[in-house]
């Protein structure tokens, strides 16, 4: 287990602060003798090297998005060519799930949900990614870098597309970020 704070762990108050704040106050132990800062301290080792606790991003990030899928609204439309343009433009008008919608979330009081397009046309589902990047932000509370955002999405089977469109007259154009579903979720 390795932390900024390893060779002050040993001392039994500073274990007992470095406890409580790690677990954000949730976990606040009694004084504890220097024995028992010893026994928690070997403790701590022992679950933070078992095969479990060792991290798995992309199977982390598949579980929530599974969360992120299961919570959001389906939306039926197409991007194909011939839909692709009113597709977008109903999904950029109805209310987005940004940061106060997510704040909310946290907060128990959601007032929107993030969209989950249905395409029957290419039998694909999939969510926008900008609702998809402030879910992990501000609701998992992840830092997101976008590019690598792409990068482990792709290696868990979801794909990046911008499609893009114009009105008949081609007076407007529109675009939105999404990513691909997999089918099993």
């Amino acid at each position: 287990m390795r932390c900024a704070h390893q060779k002050r762990l040993h001392a039994p108050t500073s274990l007992q602060a470095f406890v409580a704040s790690s677990s954000n106050g949730i976990a606040q132990p009694e004084r504890l003798t220097p024995a028992q800062a010893g026994d928690v301290f070997v403790a701590l080792c022992v679950i933070g090297t078992t095969p479990a606790a060792i991290a798995d991003p992309a199977a982390d990030l598949r579980e929530h998005l599974e969360a992120f899928v299961k919570l959001g609204e389906s939306v039926h439309g197409s991007l194909d060519y011939e839909h692709r343009y009113t597709t977008i433009l109903a999904l950029k008008n109805r209310p987005s799930f940004d940061r106060a919608v997510a704040d909310g979330m946290r907060m128990g009081a959601p007032t929107d949900r993030p969209v989950v397009l249905a395409d029957p046309t290419f039998a694909k589902r999939y969510v926008r990614a900008s609702e998809w990047i402030t879910y992990l932000r501000h609701v998992v509370g992840q830092t997101v870098d976008p590019s690598a955002l792409a990068a482990r999405m792709l290696e868990i089977g979801c794909e990046r597309s911008q499609p893009q469109a114009w009105n008949a007259d081609r007076s407007n154009k529109v675009n939105l970020v999404f990513y691909s579903i997999p089918a099993d979720l």
